[in-house]
């Protein structure tokens, strides 16, 4: 198992904005067979973060799975003539230790 933690840095006054697309990017994710462990905005810390994290059974997954989420045509709808949101985006792949409490 892996999860991959992104996390979006949203432009000043945009965090509005990201939230609302995620809740219709999550199920696009979940149509194309990706889970969400979850979403989160910063209360404490960097300010304007947005971050998920989703889960394969591995890096080939991933590849499967992200491939058909970037081609979903629900997806190209929802992004066409979108204003810029994020001025950048980091992403980490993650697989936890033997005695993780996430398996």
């Amino acid at each position: 198992m892996i999860y991959e933690l992104r996390t979006y840095h949203v432009l000043p006054r945009r965090m509005t904005a990201e939230v609302e697309i995620f809740e219709k990017v999550v199920p696009i994710f979940e149509k194309c067979g990706i889970t969400v462990v979850g979403l989160w905005t910063t209360v404490i810390g960097r300010a304007q973060n947005f971050y998920y994290m989703l889960k394969y059974e591995s890096l080939a997954d991933r590849e499967k799975k992200w491939a058909k989420f970037i081609e979903d045509p629900d997806l190209a709808k929802l992004i066409q003539g979108t204003d810029p949101i994020s001025q950048y985006e980091d992403n980490v792949i993650l697989e936890p230790v033997p005695f993780s409490p996430l398996p």
